[in-house]
């Protein structure tokens, strides 16, 4: 009854510029997660040299950290405190470490085995860390706009549609790239560097776009006491199940183990085949041995 005699809270026109600005994140997103899901298995084992079911191994173990480091993110840049927002000093924060880190991930370094595989074992934990610290508040920053919500839909939309633009860069791209660069240097090394170094600056550019388009924007909300808990305690309330969540909790699950078993697909082929170098013996081999 009282929402019907509230006033409305004074909210800033919202330009075109400003709704196509935060949308040009979604080429942001959807460059990384596309490089990573489509070619950094093949690029481990056929430019770096590093077995197929330790390749599977290295994804996978990054992605389970990820499904830890969400929460974790989400709890820190919603518990923020700094005068700047919640949400936009992440993005500017951790900005150039992922463009740092996305190009060591596809650059193939001389070094022996053992430590390349430790390399791209760290590589991948970082990539996941920033860009979950650069991409989690950015989404989160289209809720927390001072605008209505005609205006933060268009910014949705907007950041959809790009990402789909992103997509098509991040995933049909880099073979014509890396066959054009191999034609002139024949380098296949190079050239996926080259590739690469220029996927990243995309990147970089399209979330340093939407940071500065949002300049002003993001409503600072005052902190509850509720949300200073701690982390751990945090979790464990998250998880419990409630009959209101449950969907929620089941996407999310689902989310998580989609991108295990597209990770963890060359892994399980090794294991079962006793051609992983880190587990020899067969796994349709150890009942018998039990």
């Amino acid at each position: 009854f009282e929402l019907l005699f509230m006033k409305p809270l004074k909210e800033r026109v919202f330009s075109k510029s400003t709704i196509l600005g935060y949308g040009v994140a979604g080429i942001g997103n959807a460059i990384p997660a596309g490089l990573f899901y489509v070619y950094f298995i093949f690029f481990l084992t056929t430019v770096a040299g590093i077995n197929p079911a330790i390749a599977g191994s290295i994804s996978l173990i990054a992605v389970l950290w990820d499904a830890i480091n969400d929460p974790m993110v989400g709890f820190w840049t919603d518990n923020c405190k700094s005068k700047y927002g919640r949400r936009r000093p992440f993005v500017i924060g951790g900005l150039l470490p992922l463009t740092v880190v996305i190009i060591l991930m596809f650059t193939n370094l001389n070094m022996p085995l053992n430590f390349k595989t430790a390399w791209f074992i760290l590589l991948n934990i970082l990539f996941w860390f920033f860009f979950t610290f650069v991409d989690v508040p950015m989404i989160a920053l289209g809720d927390a706009l001072n605008t209505n919500y005609d205006n933060k839909t268009k910014c949705r939309t907007a950041w959809t549609v790009l990402m789909m633009c992103g997509s098509v860069l991040g995933e049909s791209l880099p073979p014509a790239i890396i066959d054009f660069i191999d034609s002139k240097v024949n380098n296949v090394s190079l050239s996926w560097f080259i590739m690469i170094c220029v996927l990243a600056l995309i990147t970089f550019l399209a979330y340093f776009i939407a940071w500065n388009a949002t300049r002003g924007r993001e409503v600072i909300p005052k902190l509850e006491k509720t949300q200073g808990m701690k982390y751990a305690r945090r979790c464990l309330g998250i998880l419990r199940v409630q009959r209101s969540r449950c969907p929620n909790h089941g996407v999310y699950l689902h989310l998580q183990s989609g991108s295990a078993r597209r990770a963890g697909n060359p892994l399980f082929t090794g294991l079962y085949s006793g051609k992983h170098p880190w587990f020899p013996m067969p796994w349709h081999n150890f009942r018998q041995v039990w």
